[in-house]
C-alpha cells in the first residue's frame, strides 16, 4: 500500500509539472482513478510521461543536428549513437504498452507515442543509409581517380608526388568536413 501511495504521489507530481491540455487533464484524472486499484496503471503513466518528455528532447535533437544536415557531411558514428538511443526508447515504449490498456484514452496516447518513436527510428535509419551510400560513393570516386592517375603517369616519381598531393587533399577535405559538422 505504501508503494502504491508513493507511486500515486509521484504520478500526481509528474502530471502537475507538465503543462497539459484539457484532454490530457481528463486522461490524467482517469488514470488517477484507475491507478488507485491498479498500481500498474500508475507505473505505466510514469513510464509514458517520461517517454513523452524524452521523445520531445530527441525530436529537438534530431531537428537541430540531423534534419537539415546533408548526409554527405554527417558523422556516421555520431548519428548511429543517436539512432540507437531512439531505438532503445522505442523498444521501451512497445514493451510497456500493456500497462496502458485499462484506460482507453491513455492507451491511445501511448500508441501514438510508440508510433512517433517508430517514425523517428525509420528517419534515422534512412539517414544512416544515406551516410553509408555517400561515404561509399566518395570512396569509389577517390579510388577511381587514384587508379586513373597511377595508370596515367609513366614516371614513378611524378606518380608518388601526385599521390602525396591527393592524400594531402583528402586530409584537408576531412578536416573541413569535421569543422563544418562541429559548427552545426
Amino acid at each position: 500500500m505504501k508503494t502504491l501511495k508513493s507511486s500515486l504521489l509521484i504520478l500526481l507530481i509528474t502530471f502537475s509539472q507538465l503543462s497539459i491540455s484539457k484532454t490530457d487533464q481528463d486522461i490524467a484524472d482517469e488514470i488517477m482513478g484507475v491507478a488507485v486499484q491498479d498500481s500498474g496503471v500508475a507505473q505505466g503513466a510514469l513510464i509514458y510521461a517520461n517517454l513523452g518528455i524524452r521523445r520531445d528532447e530527441l525530436v529537438e535533437e534530431w531537428n537541430s543536428k540531423y534534419a537539415h544536415t546533408d548526409s554527405s557531411v554527417a558523422d556516421y558514428d555520431e548519428a548511429n549513437i543517436f539512432v540507437n538511443k531512439v531505438k532503445s526508447k522505442y523498444r521501451t515504449s512497445k514493451k510497456y504498452l500493456y500497462l496502458t490498456e485499462k484506460v482507453k484514452s491513455f492507451n491511445d496516447k501511448a500508441l501514438n507515442l510508440v508510433e512517433s518513436y517508430r517514425l523517428l527510428v525509420n528517419r534515422g535509419n534512412v539517414y544512416l543509409d544515406n551516410i553509408k551510400e555517400d561515404n561509399d560513393f566518395r570512396r569509389d570516386i577517390i579510388e577511381a581517380m587514384n587508379n586513373a592517375l597511377l595508370s596515367y603517369d609513366e614516371d614513378i616519381l611524378a606518380t608518388l608526388d601526385r599521390m602525396k598531393d591527393m592524400i594531402g587533399n583528402d586530409i584537408k577535405a576531412d578536416k573541413l568536413r569535421e569543422a563544418e559538422i562541429n559548427t552545426k
